[in-house]
């Protein structure tokens, strides 16, 4: 097969031109703030590099991988720096960008905010990002979850912190862009179907050791959620216990309590907080199974995929957390960092 890239320069979504790129790596990483990260090395365009022909603050650049002539969008993406290298063989810009979510995370309340009890979730979070300028996102599980008191943000916290922190009292992932750029609102959803398979038949490696978590003496048996707030009237509390007998790291086979703390200063109901400590209860179960493997590049690699290994050496289905592809000279590979949960 023979890989290549095209990185296009957007303006209001537009393509209105081409960087002529020598190399690119785009990276996802399901648990950082910003998720997609791009770096990029194009040749000197004194076309392209003029300003009013390529404007690196407003306009933003689409990256795609190129396979034997078909093309694979790899998201939307924002200049936040620009290298210029000079060498005796001729000059190259190097760029670093990041989804547009990087402009939630740059822009800081300045001042301090106030919501009264009884705004809801999404009406708060539609109206920051329309005030950041960011019009294109959709609401996978639409939600009339409110505020339960009056709510105020210190000066200084980071638009993408407060969201996040509205997005985990509602149980949703936090924010995220896909593949076209669209930034999506979501419930966390444990998906058991598998997006992309890797087979011995296809081109596939592993690369090193299988990394099992060792620690599970740590693993708590004892959940407990609540609310936390001088300004609350009601405190809401949810707990569970893990008693059974047929677990290693339980009540009972361990003849003792390891307790897990979850505060929040608020929640979006008492069903809410009772899904999260189940669903923190479960996790703390399973201890953690990872492996990284190296493939050629593949297209499709969304938020959290699901991958399904058939492989002589390892077998299952597992979480794709975060991957890179690398793309120069006709050539490219692609990394992955996997994971699953196995019950102790």
């Amino acid at each position: 097969m023979i890989y290549d890239a095209l990185v296009e320069i957007l303006r209001n979504r537009v393509p209105i031109g081409v960087l002529r790129t020598e190399s690119l790596e785009v990276q996802f990483d399901s648990t950082a703030e910003v998720m997609r990260g791009l770096r990029i090395t194009a040749a000197k365009d004194p076309v392209m590099n003029n300003q009013m022909i390529f404007n690196q603050f407003a306009d933003r650049i689409r990256p795609a991988l190129i396979i034997d002539g078909q093309k694979y969008p790899l998201g939307v993406y924002m200049i936040y720096t620009n290298e210029e290298v000079l060498s005796e063989h001729g000059s190259v810009d190097k760029y670093e960008a990041y989804d547009e979510t990087m402009i939630l995370k740059m822009n800081k309340f300045a001042s301090r905010q106030f919501y009264a009890a009884g705004t809801q979730y999404q009406n708060i979070i539609e109206t920051l990002l329309v005030q950041n300028g960011l019009s294109n996102y959709v609401i996978n599980d639409e939600t009339s979850y409110a505020l339960s008191e009056d709510r105020e943000v210190k000066p200084g916290v980071s638009h993408m912190e407060f969201i996040n922190g509205l997005l985990d009292e509602m149980n949703y992932e936090h924010i995220y862009t896909d593949l076209s750029g669209t930034i999506h609102i979501q419930r966390k959803v444990e998906s058991k179907k598998a997006d992309i398979v890797y087979s011995d038949e296809r081109n596939f490696a592993i690369e090193g050791n299988i990394d099992y978590t060792t620690d599970i003496y740590g693993l708590p048996n004892v959940v407990v959620g609540y609310t936390s707030n001088p300004d609350t009237h009601e405190t809401l509390r949810s707990e569970m216990v893990n008693d059974s007998p047929m677990s290693k790291i339980s009540t009972v086979s361990r003849g003792y309590k390891v307790v897990k703390m979850l505060q929040f200063s608020d929640i979006a109901s008492q069903d809410v907080l009772d899904e999260i400590v189940k669903q923190e209860a479960v996790n703390s179960m399973q201890a953690t199974e990872a492996v990284a493997i190296r493939t050629a590049p593949q297209p499709g690699h969304e938020f959290k995929s699901m991958v399904n290994l058939n492989t002589k050496l390892l077998n299952g289905l597992f979480l794709e957390k975060g991957w890179t592809l690398s793309i120069s000279t006709s050539s490219g590979s692609m990394s992955h960092d996997l994971e699953r949960k196995v019950y102790v």
